[in-house]
């Protein structure tokens, strides 16, 4: 008997450890079944042989299973608490079950089972059956359902859970002792197995109402686009009235001045109308009809203010270019620019699956542009600079006397050569902002620095020692000890970085992703494959519940980022090779 125990224990608390590991998707599910399945088998077996039972057994258990995942997950929520709890209430209920069984079957008393060698091994076979496929029911419901509530709304949850292992325990004491009578025992049993179910229950509802309420707040955005859309098409019609107006007026003056025989006067209308028309020369080829009819009414608005506004689209047909919020910051773009009143030429074009827009200004005879903020290579897409771009743009920054704002934190992260810093071109022109968090992975350390001439130097550090305080003195050491000795420790990084990025822009390409191989920092920006949700928030939802990987949606960075998503590669390769597996076999499924 004492070799069978031994096994059932094996059997139970490796049970235990594979459903933790399988219900949580673990990364490294195997190691922490072994880890975490010995350590319990080992206290299960020391509890057996000095004879603490109950409480003792369980609440140690249950300590070793949730520290052990909060170790692998990093985080501790109401999930982390609740399931372990509940799979500790269900081998309890197995064995609850089981021994009622058994005691009908063979009219014994509880306490003959162990007297008998052969109803005791059945007892004992048919709990882990038990426990099996209720561990197989429950893991298929929490995929199901996935739990949405937070600790601190359900911390009484979690106390009476507590409560109830500790009055189970005090039973199986009681009764080993014969200091209780059955009746009261198995009523406590019952009373706590009830209270489980009918907590789970709760739990199930309050989730599905947390669901719906976001599904309803879904729906409510959908309307209030939809009723903005419709105001937009209304303001088109009003604006399209207005020009067909104008149109009548301009045929009605050419009219009167044919009846009138008036050659010269309609000579001169015509061509004051053409030099009108050839003022603002645009050609939208999107296909997207609110986007072509809004762009066109904001650029007639150029005809009144007299701005030399050249505009070149060429972008593919894609419903974002319908999204109103793109559209709102594009007419804002333009806004900006009539305002200015000057030359300019602006362009939309797709390049490597991003929407590029470029913007050339001729001249700034008002001194209106005051700064220009860069941020290269940037997050999210990793696109830099190229030198010759950068000494282009120096020349017309230069002549229009203009300051730059450039963040560069990723500039030792650079894979196509080697950065090339606007501060060495135009270092009188220049505000460089950087840092070490990237650099030499210091990220939480708070350590930064600023770059630019003296004189403005000089008035930021009377500001900053007023409104900053300084960081902590060996986050200081370190950070003279990286830009002294440690130059050239983002080199190893950066090779590492670079095997990376090739891996997920091979693999990923695979299954649709539309990337453009970044130049630095370690971000993909990708865009959505075309049978997977286009909403960028709907594709990450959807992908983190069914595959268990987290992306960050293009939206975040910006309305120019909807139908992309961001992923970073600063992580360990194994656990990118079982990331980018993930979401091939999700894109897959969806074929």
């Amino acid at each position: 008997m004492t070799y069978f125990t031994l096994f059932i224990n094996f059997i139970e608390v490796f049970l235990f450890s594979g459903f933790i590991a399988y219900t949580f998707n673990l990364n490294k599910k195997i190691r922490y079944t072994a880890i975490i399945g010995m350590i319990n088998y080992a206290i299960t077996n020391i509890s057996s042989y000095y004879s603490y039972d109950g409480v003792f057994l369980t609440i140690a258990v249950l300590l070793v299973t949730i520290f052990g995942l909060i170790i692998e997950t990093k985080t501790l929520n109401f999930k982390t608490l609740f399931i372990p709890i509940i799979y500790n209430i269900i081998i309890i209920l197995c064995t609850s079950i089981s021994v009622e069984i058994v005691t009908y079957i063979f009219s014994i008393d509880i306490s003959e089972i162990f007297l008998n060698s052969t109803i005791y091994y059945i007892a004992c076979i048919l709990s882990k059956i038990l426990q099996l496929i209720l561990s197989l029911f429950i893991y298929i419901v929490l995929d199901k359902y996935v739990i949405t509530l937070k600790l601190k709304e359900w911390w009484i949850i979690i106390a009476t859970e507590f409560s109830m292992i500790i009055t189970i325990g005090l039973c199986l004491y009681s009764l080993n002792f014969g200091k209780i009578n059955q009746m009261i025992i198995k009523s406590l049993l019952f009373l706590c197995v009830f209270s489980n179910i009918l907590f789970y229950l709760v739990i199930l509802v309050c989730n599905k109402n947390y669901n719906e309420k976001i599904q309803n707040a879904k729906k409510l955005q959908e309307y209030a686009f939809k009723k903005q859309k419709y105001k937009t098409i209304e303001h088109i019609k009003k604006e399209t009235d207005i020009l067909n107006h104008r149109m009548f007026y301009i045929l009605w003056q050419i009219e009167w001045l044919l009846e009138k025989k008036d050659l010269s006067k309609i000579k001169e209308t015509i061509e004051k109308y053409k030099s009108l028309l050839n003022k603002n020369q645009y050609v939208i080829n999107s296909g997207n009809d609110i986007f072509d009819c809004l762009v066109s009414l904001k650029l007639s608005k150029c005809f009144d203010n007299n701005t030399d506004l050249k505009l070149s689209i060429a972008i593919e047909k894609n419903e974002f270019y319908d999204n109103l919020e793109f559209i709102d910051c594009l007419n804002t773009l333009i806004d900006a620019i009539i305002l200015n009143n000057e030359d300019t030429d602006l362009s939309m074009l797709e390049i490597n699956s991003f929407l590029v827009i470029n913007i050339c200004i001729k001249g700034n005879k008002d001194k209106n542009i005051k700064c220009l903020v860069l941020n290269y290579p940037s997050n999210p897409t990793g696109v830099t600079y190229t030198r010759e771009q950068l000494e282009e743009l120096a020349e017309v920054i230069k002549e229009n006397d203009i300051w730059v704002l450039s963040d560069e934190i990723y500039a030792e992260l650079t894979y196509t050569g080697k950065h090339v810093s606007l501060a060495e071109l135009i270092p009188d022109n220049v505000i460089l902002i950087s840092g070490l968090s990237k650099s030499h992975a210091m990220t939480g350390w708070r350590i930064g620095f600023i770059l630019g001439p003296q004189d403005f130097i000089d008035q930021v550090v009377k500001s900053h020692q007023y409104m900053v305080t300084a960081p902590t003195t060996n986050a200081q050491y370190a950070a003279l000890e990286a830009v002294t000795n440690g130059y050239d420790d983002a080199v190893p990084m950066k090779e590492e970085y670079l095997k990376r990025r090739d891996f997920i822009i091979e693999e990923l390409q695979k299954v649709g992703f539309g990337i453009a191989s970044p130049d630095g920092a370690f971000y993909i920006f990708a865009k959505i494959p075309a049978n997977c949700p286009q909403n960028s928030w709907d594709f990450v939802r959807d992908l983190a519940k069914e595959a268990k990987v987290a992306l960050i949606p293009g939206v975040s960075f910006g309305p120019g980022g909807e139908g992309y998503v961001r992923m970073s590669y600063a992580a360990s390769m194994e656990n990118l090779v079982e990331a980018v597996k993930r979401i091939k076999d999700y894109v897959q499924a969806r074929k």
